[in-house]
């Protein structure tokens, strides 16, 4: 990363209100480079104007050096081999909360899987296990679900909010159900159905590889599913199809199985980006973009 005198930063950040669209290009171009050390400079300069076109492209020029940390975070983490699911959304949290306090996040996690493991001990049915899970993660620590339409500000996206909140939308709330599930050892994986994300209890461990096999022999090591939108509520594979059934999506139900951590990872990032369109943000929609084309 190159070096920056502190005239020369001035001069730059002044020339960003430059009314000749060219001009504004080449020098946010130019401040980009310089990555994430001048973003208190730039904080500073924003603070210090009263000019709101400069303000909003001091803004813009921060976002986008923000954004380009955090992909490339992500797309160290899409290499790793442990793929923890926590740690890949938590990157993309950053996208809105680049400064949260990530230890204390982790702190709070690590105490929730504390908290279950203690009330797991000893039992060895998977059913008692869930239901002992369910316990801690929905009684006591009191996770809840919101609509999406009780969070105008698309808070619940995030993962970090969800765990300070304690409150999420359908899907994040089963993300760290599922983050929490895999941490713990359980043979548990996402699945995605047409109109919800539950989870599936497996007879076995599964690698990444595995779960890219034919959907059918991932079925039939399928023992029970649960709905963590529904306080970790289990069902059966004879629930489930007539669940499909009742939505006109029968025909779907072979094709329904197991899925990846990059495949959950990618249900969030598509749902985000749903949102933000139908929210009229086209911006962090494109950001988005970003995020699916490292998956890809």
């Amino acid at each position: 990363m190159a070096s920056i005198e502190p005239t020369e930063l001035k001069a730059l950040i002044t020339l960003l209100d430059d009314q000749d669209a060219e001009v504004f290009y080449h020098v946010q171009e130019r401040l980009r480079g310089y990555g994430s050390e001048i973003v208190p400079h730039l904080m500073e300069a924003w603070e210090g104007t009263p000019n709101l076109v400069l303000q909003d492209r001091i803004e813009y020029v921060i976002h986008h050096i923000q954004l380009e940390q955090s992909l490339n975070a992500f797309e160290h983490w899409i290499q790793t081999p442990e793929l923890d699911l926590l740690s890949g959304a938590l990157i993309i949290a950053q996208h809105r909360y680049p400064d949260f306090n990530e230890h204390l996040i982790w702190n709070r996690v690590d105490q929730l899987k504390r908290d279950i493991w203690v009330e797991m001990r000893g039992f060895t049915s998977p059913i008692e296990k869930i239901n002992l899970f369910n316990h801690v993660f929905y009684r006591q620590w009191a996770f809840t679900v919101r609509a999406v339409e009780e969070d105008v500000e698309g808070h619940d996206f995030f993962l970090n909010r969800v765990v300070e909140s304690r409150k999420g939308n359908e899907l994040t709330i089963g993300m760290l159900y599922l983050a929490m599930a895999r941490q713990l050892g359980l043979p548990v994986y996402g699945v995605i159905l047409p109109d919800n994300f539950c989870l599936a209890y497996c007879r076995q461990e599964l690698d990444e590889d595995r779960l890219l096999w034919g959907k059918e022999e991932l079925q039939r090591g399928i023992q029970f599913f649960i709905n963590p939108a529904n306080k970790g509520l289990i069902f059966t594979r004879h629930e489930l199809r007539e669940h499909l059934k009742k939505i006109d999506q029968a025909d779907l139900y072979d094709d329904i199985g197991p899925v990846t951590t990059l495949a959950v990872v990618e249900l969030l990032v598509t749902t985000m980006q749903l949102y933000y369109r139908k929210h009229h943000k086209p911006d962090l929609a494109d950001d988005m973009n970003a995020y699916l084309r490292l998956l890809h």
